[in-house]
């Protein structure tokens, strides 16, 4: 009797500890993200999407404010001007504004790709 009380202990923690392994190893399902239709892009606008700046090449005239959106899905992105003007910190769905005063080109980059890059043409 004793010995076929302990064959049943033996097994129930033998599958106890099955089971957690299998639970410690298993994915947990994660829910499907529903996503709102993105809206038209606006003139001013230059949007950061699959790593890329778009449009790369933005030409406004001076006094013009330039927008730039996080929508890369990614959780961040930068935008710093090579020459120091401006610099912003992107989190995915966030933006920064610069208002251009001067005519001129303005290249700018992201820290986090530095292969993104573009630039602002002010008439």
């Amino acid at each position: 009797m004793a010995s076929k009380m302990r064959k049943t202990w033996v097994t129930t923690i033998m599958l106890i500890g099955l089971l957690l392994i299998v639970s410690a190893c298993s994915k947990p399902s994660t829910p499907t993200k529903a996503y709102e239709a993105i809206p038209a892009q606006g003139s001013n606008e230059v949007w950061v999407k699959n790593r890329e700046f778009r449009p790369d090449t933005i030409t406004v005239p001076a006094g013009t404010k330039v927008t730039w959106i996080n929508k890369s899905g990614e959780d961040m992105h930068t935008v710093k001007s090579d020459d120091g003007l401006f610099a912003a910190i992107l989190l995915e769905g966030r933006y920064f504004s610069f208002t251009f005063t001067e005519r001129g080109t303005f290249s700018y980059y992201c820290d986090t790709w530095p292969e993104m890059g573009g630039k602002v043409i002010v008439e």
